[in-house]
């Protein structure tokens, strides 16, 4: 049972509020041990420059898709790692940040889909160049007439 400080009235473990007065009961001090979905805005910390960086990355790498896609592969995986890395640090520590695993979160994907779609691209560009060279040498070969 617990015991209001304001009027000295019993009231149940699980009260938040005195029955008699209405007082509040303090809050037992939180851990950081709580599943993430239970962690308040105040526990939540700004994200680490890791994961601004991992973000970044992922951007650039899904842009230089469209620009140059041979070269996409390459920032995706980076983006990739560090994501992940990121990821790993945030569910191993007490600075849980909700904003950096979100911004880890979309540097994987980002990664992901753009080493994936640069990778298609670069054998898209191998099987058309080797497609062309063929009809190139059909087309072009020198029959002389003997």
């Amino acid at each position: 049972m617990k015991l209001c400080t304001h009027c000295t009235t019993q009231n149940p473990d699980d009260a938040l509020f005195c029955d008699r007065c209405g007082a509040a009961f303090p809050k037992p001090p939180r851990t950081y041990d709580y599943p993430k979905d239970v962690i308040t805005r105040v526990e939540d910390h700004k994200p680490s420059s890791k994961a601004w960086m991992a973000l970044g990355i992922g951007m650039f790498s899904m842009a230089s898709v469209f620009f140059a896609p041979v070269c996409a592969p390459l920032p995706g995986l980076f983006a990739i790692f560090l994501g992940n890395s990121e990821l790993r640090k945030l569910k191993g520590k007490n600075l849980y940040s909700e904003k950096g695993e979100r911004f880890a979160t979309l540097a994987v994907w980002a990664g992901w889909i753009s080493t994936t779609i640069g990778l298609l691209m670069i054998l898209l560009g191998i099987t058309v160049t080797a497609w062309f060279f063929q009809w190139f040498l059909d087309v072009f070969r020198f029959s002389h007439p003997n």
